[in-house]
């Protein structure tokens, strides 16, 4: 009965990822693509005014402003890490890889895996947080 079930589960789980179209992408166009991403997040989520000590700044708003900020940080994460296997793989290195997942309108998903002979390890997923 049990082994019965896997394949029908795999297929439900499978489903929705067959209709991502996943791209290849070199790791200095996924830091590109990440640095936008941030850069359209943070004209969501900041404006001018007067601060609380009196001085005319940058306020951060919104009742999800624990949450950008964990985003903040993980785009920069992923921009630093991108550009560090930029740079591995001009010395040779290439085991780990970038993949772009491709919807209307664009990309909203980067993901970094590593390649070996016997499968990939997911090392870092992002979805675009706008």
């Amino acid at each position: 009965m049990r082994a019965s079930l896997v394949p029908m589960l795999l297929m439900l789980l499978m489903a929705p990822c067959l209709a991502l179209n996943l791209v290849e992408m070199k790791p200095l166009a996924a830091a590109m693509l990440a640095k936008r991403w941030a850069t359209d997040q943070a004209e969501l989520d900041q404006k001018v005014g007067i601060r609380d000590d009196g001085v005319t700044g940058v306020l951060r708003f919104g009742d999800d402003l624990k949450r950008r900020t964990e985003v903040a940080k993980a785009l920069d994460m992923w921009q630093k890490t991108s550009l560090a296997l930029a740079a591995a793989a001009k010395g040779g290195g290439g085991a780990t890889v970038c993949y772009a997942g491709m919807r209307e309108p664009g990309p909203n998903t980067l993901a970094m895996v590593k390649r070996s002979p016997d499968g990939w390890t997911l090392n870092f997923l992002l979805c675009n947080p706008n």
